[in-house]
């Protein structure tokens, strides 16, 4: 990695209003000690007062800047790092901070090193704020060795801790790109009130109790007895009473006093107003805030981690329901193995609601959704609760069939969108759901979600090395053939030496990129409109009444991207980001002119007894409720998209879910069905007003 390093010196204190000066860039002698690699830096100011400005060359893998300290930063006196950074050109940035601490008295030696980052995307014209949390180390107990945390994405006391009183650096690191970039960083600053450092216990195991909850700390809502889980039922029922959905909704959810289009007893989309809409069966127009993972929670492992466990129930008859083995997990730890689980949202939902707890719990939440002001439910939420008929929901579709062997994915790889069992698997999935081809209630589906699509080039390379029995590739090879003629031709566009059509399909050697980028990227496109009309054409004969609503995008590629807007009702995106605004120019110009739903956001906290925030963590729950406003109304302000899903309804389980370990604080509920009051609150303020935001009356 090409690094562009500043090592600076302590620099002297400025003991401003309780604030430490970390990185002044109003001084010309900083630059004295600067070397560069790939990068250019200078001095200068905007409205955020000094900046360095950091210019990266085309293509350099990660420039960084690393302001050092030789002796390290004490920054125990303060709760947090600040610091401004601007992107002044016309693409995005993707901004890591990597903060570097060890313990005082060390040299600071990769081994002694603790290194934490923070990632932030920086739309073209805007300035964010970086923030860290200075959260201390741990005292006291001893730090149990992280290999005994199997089956987990984060583990208890492992999250972003610094060795505050020695800090030794901080870096910036920009991601590459096919051209020049630049950023302007701001003075690097010390300050806010200092965290007092954790507690560990004396003795780690069983970390969790018998409520499934983290044993080891306790906070507002934990639960503590049996009584106190059934009382808070009580509680909220009489809330739910009090507060039902707002007055402004018609049955549907949608606008009941706003104006009159056609009504075609089905969800569709209308642009109306210079803004593009959903229109509910009824014709009002309609905004769609909703939970994902409307369910009856997740399963944890517990294979050779039942020492974990304070208190788990026999396996007999009454909780079996709460047992279950998988096979098919990722985790690093279970990946390839059977997995035996347990669930412990549905026991505690058991001892809370009683042997009908499933028709309890799925009256409570068709209550809680609309009074939380959500009108839909979400992707991956149980048919046993969407199919009541009194919220719109979305079904989960995936497809299946045989992949492109030489590509490779987050979740899954590629499928071979020609092979005849990537449709009839399709059709098969979509004949299962016929109960819902002529529900009013069915907003539409989306079908699959983040999948790996690459760079333009990714899916073509994919196919080019895959064995020649591969139908991507037959194709592939057949539109090569049609092109060049002569393999001959093809060799000297692409560079290579193949004898004979046949040589290269069975040739498993990847061609340079850039001497066949044409025809990568053009059959990479083929591959995704392929992809996009075969599944569009699906959904369009068996559900003509719905909405296709694309594929989740997670991992945007321009290309793709415009071909799936030809294809889908409705462009899905899955945006992980504080504010809707840093990602709008992105989504809208990839998409075209054309309506976008929010697929997944979400918000996370520490302070609840789980170990991880998720993809966007805040300091707490009040910030949680505060990021979730935010992002709505920015949302509801956008004249492209109709609506906005919240990842999700329950916190995963504090241990991990068995599929790959993710155990989030990104919840509306916790794992023992309470709700969190902040985030609760912003949503029911959100859904009583969204229509006059969205209206601008």
């Amino acid at each position: 990695m090409k690094l562009l390093v500043i090592a600076l010196a302590i620099l002297t204190s400025l003991q401003t209003q309780g604030a430490f000066m970390i990185a002044d860039f109003s001084s010309g002698k900083t630059l004295g000690a600067i070397t560069t690699a790939g990068v250019t830096v200078s001095l200068s100011s905007n409205e955020n007062g000094p900046a360095l400005i950091m210019e990266t060359a085309p293509g350099v893998e990660s420039p960084v800047v690393t302001v050092a300290a030789s002796n390290g930063w004490d920054l125990s006196a303060y709760g947090e790092i600040t610091f401004p950074i601007m992107n002044p050109g016309d693409e995005q940035l993707s901004v890591r901070c990597r903060i570097d601490s060890a313990p005082k008295g060390t040299g600071g030696s990769k081994q002694e090193m603790r290194r934490n980052e923070l990632t932030m995307k920086v739309d073209p014209g805007k300035t964010l704020m970086f923030r860290i949390t200075l959260t201390p180390m741990p005292v006291g107990g001893t730090m149990t060795d992280p290999k005994e945390f199997i089956g987990i994405r984060r583990a208890p006391y492992s999250g972003r801790y610094y060795h505050v009183d020695n800090i030794r650096a901080i870096s910036l690191i920009v991601n590459k790109s096919a051209k020049k970039n630049t950023a302007a960083v701001g003075s690097i600053i010390a300050g806010g009130t200092p965290i007092p450092p954790e507690k560990m216990p004396d003795k780690m195991f069983p970390l969790i109790d018998g409520f499934g909850q983290f044993k080891h700390r306790d906070w507002p809502g934990k639960v503590h007895s049996l009584d106190e889980l059934r009382s808070n039922s009580v509680v909220e029922a009489a809330g739910l009473k009090t507060n039902p959905r707002p007055a402004s909704w018609n049955k549907f959810g949608g606008w009941k006093d706003g104006p009159a289009l056609k009504a075609t007893g089905f969800f569709r989309t209308e642009k109306h107003d210079g803004k593009w809409q959903l229109v509910d069966p009824d014709g009002k127009l309609f905004f769609s805030v909703g939970l994902d993972n409307v369910t009856f929670g997740n399963f944890t492992p517990l294979d050779d981690r039942r020492h974990w466990f304070q208190a788990l129930p026999p396996e007999d008859e009454t909780h079996r329901p709460f047992f279950n083995d998988f096979t098919g997990a990722i985790s690093r730890y279970y990946g390839g193995k059977k997995v035996h689980a347990f669930n412990y949202f549905r026991y505690n939902l058991f001892r809370k609601y009683g042997e009908n707890w499933k028709d309890l719990f799925t009256e409570v939440s068709m209550q809680r959704l609309p009074a939380w002001g959500m009108n839909t439910i979400g992707n991956w939420s149980a048919p046993e609760i969407y199919s009541r008929g009194r919220l719109a929901y979305t079904p989960t579709v995936y497809t299946s069939g045989p992949i492109i062997a030489g590509s490779s994915g987050h979740w899954s790889k590629f499928k071979d969108v020609f092979h005849p069992d990537f449709k009839s698997n399709l059709i098969t999935t979509m004949t299962a759901l016929s109960n819902t081809f002529n529900d009013p209630w069915c907003l539409g589906y989306y079908v699959d979600n983040e999948i790996s699509w690459d760079d333009d080039t990714s899916l073509a390379l994919a196919t080019i090395v895959s064995p020649p029995s591969q139908e991507a590739k037959k194709v592939f090879v057949g539109v090569l053939r049609e092109r060049y003629g002569d393999i001959r031709r093809l060799n000297e566009v692409w560079g290579t030496a193949h004898d004979s059509w046949n040589a290269l399909l069975g040739s498993t050697n990847a061609p340079s990129k850039d001497k066949a980028r044409t025809d990568l990227t053009n059959f990479t496109g083929t591959i995704a409109e392929t992809y996009f009309k075969t599944v569009r054409d699906v959904l369009k004969t068996y559900a003509p009444n719905h909405l296709y609503l694309g594929c989740r995008f997670a991992w945007l590629n321009w290309l793709v991207v415009e071909i799936g807007g030809r294809y889908c009702d409705v462009v899905s995106f899955n945006i992980y980001m504080k504010s809707w605004k840093e990602s709008r120019t992105m989504s809208a110009r990839a998409a075209g002119d054309k309506p976008y739903i929010i697929g997944e956001f979400h918000f996370g906290a520490l302070d609840r007894g789980l170990f991880d925030p998720g993809n966007v963590p805040v300091k707490d729950q009040a910030e949680r409720a505060a990021a979730y406003k935010r992002y709505l109304i920015d949302a509801l302000n956008d004249t492209q998209l109709v609506g906005c899903h919240y990842f999700m309804y329950i916190d995963s389980p504090v241990t991990g879910r068995w599929l790959d370990g993710e155990n989030l604080q990104v919840g509306f509920i916790d794992n023992c069905d309470t709700p969190y009051a902040e985030i609760v609150s912003a949503a029911r303020e959100i859904g009583d007003t969204m229509y006059s935001i969205r209206s601008g009356k």
